[in-house]
């Protein structure tokens, strides 16, 4: 099934989107930093509506001793992709460099992402392991502060009022 106009203007399923995606990818990608790209959030997870948008994650795999790509570089990157992505009738595209995004973030592309293109293997093998440990590792500390907060504002409510000192 090729994917047109049409389809791109309709929903679609996402193995159709997924197989778009990683057949533009690697052209796309060519000569970019990008190592990797994962389809992320609602469309990976078949939670859409129907003005979700595409979220594609990039990571660049930088070695740890390089500094991280330029800010304005970073954006510069994102929109070309999102652009090139648009230009493929690939509906409302959101790219992310997602290397130096919080870990919680990050883990939830590498367990719950479908992979789109991956440039080297064993650098894509690395990202996804290490990902994965350090999630993994930092889960229970998460749910633990997730139940204290929502165990908060069960007890005090969203805005809690200031206590009054005593004296």
């Amino acid at each position: 099934m090729s994917f047109n106009q049409n389809l791109a203007m309709t929903t679609y399923s996402k193995e159709t989107l997924v197989a778009h995606l990683q057949q533009i990818l690697p052209a796309i990608l060519a000569n970019t930093p990008v190592t990797l790209a994962y389809l992320y959030g609602s469309r990976a997870t078949d939670n859409t509506l129907p003005d979700s948008d595409t979220d594609i994650a990039l990571v660049l795999c930088r070695a740890v001793d390089q500094p991280a790509i330029p800010s304005n570089e970073r954006l510069a990157l994102e929109f070309a992709v999102e652009s090139a992505l648009e230009n493929h009738n690939v509906k409302k595209p959101d790219a992310r460099v997602i290397d130096n995004l919080p870990l919680p973030f990050r883990g939830q592309v590498a367990t719950q992402g479908i992979r789109l293109f991956s440039r080297d293997e064993v650098a894509r093998v690395e990202f996804e392991t290490r990902t994965w440990k350090e999630y993994f590792d930092f889960e229970p500390v998460a749910r633990r502060f997730r139940e204290e907060f929502f165990e908060s504002v069960r007890s005090e409510g969203l805005f809690p009022k200031k206590r009054e000192k005593d004296g």
